[in-house]
C-alpha cells in the first residue's frame, strides 16, 4: 500500500453503521429489534393511541397503514425529526388535514419509540446516539478521518461528520464533481453532489473548521475514443459543438 504495512495496520476502514456500533458498544437494551418486531410493536403504538388520532385512528389495525408508519418513522430518524418537533410543526399550521396528519404521525412514533426503549434497541437510531455521544467522547482527537465514496449524506450522517470534523486533526471528504458552485438554476448531474458540498462547508463554517478545497488533476487518456469524449463534455450543453 502507499502507506506502508506498518502504518497500513493503523487504518479502520468502516461504514457510519459499523462506526457507531464500534463507539457505542453494548449500551443497547437487551435485544435488537428485528422486523417483525418492528411490526409488532407499530401495530400495538397505533392501537394504543387510535382513541386519540384524528385522521388514522380509524385505520389502526390494518397492516397497510402500519407499514406505511413504519416507512415513516425511518424517514424521519434518518432525517434526525423527533415527534416532539412534529408536534410543534402541527401546532404551526391552520386547521386541517395536514395539521391533524402531523398531530397523529407525532402520537404514534412518540408511543412507538416508547415500547422500543422498554425492551428493544433499534438500529436506526444508532447514528443519533452516536453524535450524542461524540459532544463527550472525544474519539476522534488526534485521528485523521477520510470519508470516500459518498454522492449525499443523511441528516444523522450530517450530524456524526459535524462532531468528526470538529475533533479530528483533518478530515478528507471526496466529493465527485466538476465545481462547487453553479448558477441559479442547476439542472447538472451534480447538482445533488454540489448541494451535500456546500452543507459540509456550512457544517464546516458553524464550527470554525477551516476548509480547504483539492481538485484531482484530470486523468489524460480517459477516454480511448475522441467520438465519447466530445459527447461527455457537450450532453447537457445548452449550444453544443459540433464534432
Amino acid at each position: 500500500t502507499l502507506l506502508g504495512e506498518k502504518e497500513a495496520l493503523k487504518v479502520e476502514v468502516c461504514s457510519f453503521s459499523r462506526l457507531a456500533q464500534n463507539i457505542l458498544g453494548d449500551i443497547h437494551g437487551v435485544r435488537m429489534l428485528d422486523e417483525a418486531g418492528r411490526v409488532a410493536l407499530m401495530s400495538t403504538a397505533l392501537e394504543e393511541t387510535a382513541d386519540k388520532l384524528s385522521v388514522y385512528g380509524r385505520f389502526s389495525r390494518s397492516i397497510g397503514v402500519v407499514s406505511e408508519m413504519l416507512k415513516i418513522s425511518d424517514e424521519f430518524k434518518k432525517c434526525a425529526v423527533t415527534p416532539a418537533m412534529l408536534d410543534e410543526a402541527s401546532h404551526k399550521l391552520p386547521q386541517g388535514m395536514l395539521r391533524k396528519k402531523l398531530g397523529d404521525l407525532s402520537l404514534v412514533i412518540s408511543a412507538f419509540d416508547a415500547l422500543v426503549a422498554q425492551r428493544f434497541s433499534d438500529s436506526r437510531d444508532d447514528l443519533t446516539l452516536l453524535a450524542d455521544r461524540l459532544l463527550d467522547d472525544k474519539f476522534f482527537s488526534g485521528v485523521t478521518v477520510v470519508i470516500d465514496g459518498f454522492k449525499g449524506f443523511t441528516k444523522q450522517e450530517f450530524d456524526v461528520i459535524s462532531r468528526i470534523i470538529t475533533q479530528s486533526d483533518d478530515t478528507y471528504i471526496t466529493l465527485c464533481l466538476d465545481e462547487i458552485f453553479a448558477g441559479e438554476y442547476d439542472i447538472t448531474p451534480f447538482a445533488s453532489v454540489r448541494e451535500t458540498a456546500r452543507t459540509l462547508m456550512n457544517i464546516a463554517k458553524k464550527n470554525s473548521v477551516a476548509v480547504a478545497q483539492v481538485r484531482v488533476p484530470e486523468y489524460k487518456g480517459r477516454y480511448a475514443s475522441a467520438c465519447l469524449e466530445a459527447l461527455e463534455s457537450e450532453l447537457y450543453s445548452v449550444s453544443p459543438s459540433e464534432f
